[in-house]
């Protein structure tokens, strides 16, 4: 019976070859999409669950109330794990870090390379998480001040097959400290928080002893691990009790602390990666957008078997005539589709080795498919490719095995639902889902265009900034730098647009002392304004010359204006904050952050004061003039080599830095784009199908048209007007389903477009051309036939 129904499966597929090509094709670009979509989210829900008792390890957050806002942050201040673990009975171990950063490694104290992934831990940081070491012991390596371990790519980087056990280490990050490594550790795995490659003994640091006690420095990750079976809630009233008594009175009111666990931290809002990494959105989006491919390849099978169903019934009253009944009739179609389906994956799984390197160059990712090794992987491909060739299967075979004898004798084999006919109903479905994916990415790149080609208030292009790690020589070498002709200024500041780091929630009008709001704020000397190419609308700048100008000054953007109630710019000059500040200058408003944000109040002082925690600029900006980037470069490689010591140099630019802000907006509108290809690829296809299958069963009507007169413009017109009809209904349908979940997304942005009826009519127009030029092809190959061959097929 199987070899039977074999045989004649393979005879089907022989027979329409046409047929079975698209099916094949749409059912593997769908499960090849899966595929990828899951190798993704697999990867982005499995950080930091590979640590033993990882459902026992919470990271501590804390929410604080200030100035009628509540916000989360899992920045803790330094006594958190240690007051946890002596007063709450449930707390056996904790872990204090500092979140991983940027830092300078030197074997000879002199010549610094940069090292992206540096952190700071407490002695037990070996113990609770599983970082296995090759070298040292995981519960006393970092119980002791200046000792380190290293990973294995940064011992074989600095000591090749030399053993560094012992060896001396010089690390700047909080200043320049010697360190002894007395570890070596594996690489670390990508899918963790605590990717690191330099861990160093917190012990020690000047801004751990200074923080021993503090509540009030939060710059500390904390984790704590929790005895087996106790959960948060159980504990956490006596624990924010505990902790109310070290914060005071004033800190307790507005200040409560909660648990998460670990596994869920990469993907929580306190952790921010570039790209679509560290995002439930995405895993959203991604997963539900391969899920509406897979279900148009699967209405493409749904469609053209059931279009078939003509020349399916004359097998099908035959087998009934020789004794088969609806059950066997049902498995035998199921079983084309099922195996349909698993050729299907076998090319889908080719076609994801093929653009997995690309795949995993997009999404800074390193996924592979090792089925042997990943077995569960290996089952759920299986098990789901088979649910798909049913459920694509399952309709096309009850309504062919439920073909009647005398229906198939009278030609009445076509079937409807409530009048509607089904296949019609599919076509209208797959080509609203393919319009709302052309809408989106129309909105998508639209309001990327507007992001990128906004005014933002300052100039991006021609600046650049150069971090400075020591205020050693800072003065000489901005003026080793402006030597240049090709420097048209340059600045000391702590602060470019993309980098305003510090904001302070406090009461700044003395006019309304019960009123707190949030501000940035950022020092900056003389120089900024014309660096930066922000316009001065009233006032003045800061002028070195003017000792007055040092203490108790400051320039405000336009938006810190309106906040503190002064009318217009003018009315601000001479005027104070509650803490005694005066404003001399007003700048106009500029975008330092992303659009999604609307501009926020700014309070700049000056770099110079002296005796404040602003002088000794962090970076300098550099303003150059246009196409002498090549000339400058070497300058100022140059002046740093000559003036500062020590360390390398990093150059980045201003534009560069604004792009970064964007960069998931722009992955979103390649990504957009690329699916809503696809899934209009899949409907032409199913489309293609349909139109070819029409033809073929009119091509009697189509000869006898032209015998009696018909155009070749009739023919396209009978054939095409159908389909033409389904594709508009069904974007009709999709114009509202588009509309919301755009102006959904866009909420999100305080600066965006409007959707207009322009971004409806370039989507009706794409569908509609599309559409016309398939049906179009295949309705003019029809009415090119000669109609004496067309009046001789059955």
């Amino acid at each position: 019976m199987l070899k039977n129904y074999l045989k004649i499966l393979f005879r089907n597929f022989k027979s329409n070859k046409f047929y079975t090509f698209i099916n094949i094709i749409g059912l593997s670009i769908g499960l090849t999409c899966v595929i990828l979509i899951s190798l993704f989210v697999t990867d982005e829900t499995s950080f930091d669950t590979f640590h033993k008792d990882n459902d026992q390890i919470y990271f501590v957050g804390v929410e604080r109330t200030s100035a009628q806002r509540t916000y989360e942050s899992i920045i803790t201040p330094y006594p958190t794990g240690r007051v946890a673990l002596e007063n709450v009975q449930a707390v056996e171990m904790y872990v204090t870090i500092t979140p991983a950063n940027s830092g300078r490694l030197s074997l000879d104290g002199e010549n610094f390379t940069d090292e992206d992934k540096i952190i700071a831990a407490s002695d037990d940081f070996f113990s609770m998480f599983n970082f296995p070491l090759i070298s040292g012991n995981p519960e006393t390596v970092l119980n002791k001040p200046n000792t380190v371990v290293i990973t294995e790519k940064i011992a074989q980087k600095y000591f090749g097959d030399e053993n560094p056990i012992g060896k001396p280490l010089t690390i700047y990050r909080y200043g320049i400290h010697d360190y002894t490594i007395v570890g070596v550790a594996e690489n670390s795995p990508d899918n963790s928080y605590l990717d690191f490659d330099v861990v160093f003994s917190i012990k020690g640091l000047p801004s751990t002893i200074s923080n021993m006690d503090s509540w009030g420095a939060n710059m500390y990750n904390t984790f704590v691990k929790l005895q087996k079976g106790v959960q948060w809630n159980q504990i956490e009233k006596s624990a924010n009790t505990t902790f109310d008594t070290f914060l005071g009175e004033n800190r307790a009111e507005s200040t409560d602390f909660f648990l998460q666990p670990i596994s869920e931290l990469y993907l929580s809002e306190f952790v921010t990666p570039s790209g679509f990494k560290g995002n439930y959105t995405y895993i959203y989006i991604f997963s539900s957008i391969a899920f509406i491919i897979l279900i148009l390849a699967g209405i493409n099978y749904m469609n053209l078997s059931t279009a078939r169903g003509m020349q399916r019934g004359r097998e099908v009253g035959v087998r009934k005539v020789l004794g088969a009944n609806k059950i066997q009739l049902v498995k035998q179609f199921l079983g084309e589709s099922v195996l349909l389906s698993m050729f299907s994956l076998i090319l889908a799984l080719f076609l994801t080795e093929l653009i997995l390197p690309k795949f995993n160059l997009f999404f800074d990712k390193s996924l592979s498919i090792n089925l042997i090794e990943n077995f569960q992987f290996l089952i759920g491909l299986l098990l789901g490719t088979l649910v798909l060739g049913i459920l694509s299967g399952l309709y096309p075979s009850l309504l062919l095995s439920g073909f009647q004898s005398s229906d198939i004798l009278k030609g009445q084999s076509s079937k409807k639902i409530g009048g509607v006919n089904p296949r019609k109903a599919l076509v209208v479905f797959q080509f609203s889902i393919s319009t709302v994916l052309i809408v989106g990415t129309i909105v998508v790149l639209s309001q990327l265009d507007y992001l990128i080609n906004k005014d933002l208030g300052f100039k991006e292009e021609h600046a650049l900034y150069i971090p400075l790690y020591s205020s050693d020589n800072k003065d000489a070498f901005l003026e080793e730098i402006k030597k240049s002709s090709n420097v048209i200024s340059a600045s000391f500041a702590n602060g470019v647009p993309g980098r305003f780091y510090f904001s302070t929630g406090q009461k700044f009008n003395p006019r309304k002392p019960d009123e707190e709001f949030f501000a940035h704020v950022i020092a900056t000397d003389e120089n900024y304004p014309e660096a930066l190419g922000i316009e001065l609308i009233a006032g003045r700048y800061f002028e070195k010359e003017r000792s007055n100008d040092l203490i108790n000054t400051i320039v405000i953007n336009e938006s810190m204006q309106k906040k503190m109630d002064w009318v217009s710019a003018e009315d601000a000059l001479g005027e104070s904050l509650a803490s005694g500040e005066t404003v001399i200058g007003v700048v106009k408003d500029f975008n330092f952050q992303s659009l999604r944000s609307e501009v926020s109040p700014v309070i700049i002082n000056s770099i110079n004061t002296p005796n404040s925690s602003f002088s000794g600029g962090e970076l300098v900006l550099v303003r150059y003039q246009a196409d002498a980037l090549d000339n400058l470069i070497p300058h100022i490689r140059t002046s740093w080599d000559k003036v500062v010591s020590g360390s390398s140099i990093e150059i980045n630019y201003l534009d560069q830095q604004m792009d970064t802000l964007y960069e998931t907006d722009k992955k979103l509108g390649t990504v957009f784009s690329f699916f809503a290809g696809i899934g209009i690829l899949i409907s032409c296809m199913g489309l293609l199908g349909l139109t070819a299958f029409s033809a073929e069963l009119r091509t009697k009507e189509i000869g006898i048209r032209k015998v009696l007169g018909a155009t070749v413009s009739n023919i396209i017109s009978l054939l095409s007007i159908d389909f033409i009809r389904l594709v508009l209904i069904g974007f009709a349908l999709a114009i509202p389903i588009s509309w919301y979940i755009m102006s959904k997304w866009l909420n999100d942005f305080a600066y965006k477009i409007d959707i207009g009826v322009g971004v409806f009519a370039i989507a009706a127009s794409l569908v509609l051309v599309i559409t016309i030029i398939i049906t179009s092809w295949q309705s003019i190959k029809a009415s090119l036939m000669n109609p004496v061959n067309s009046l001789k097929s059955e």
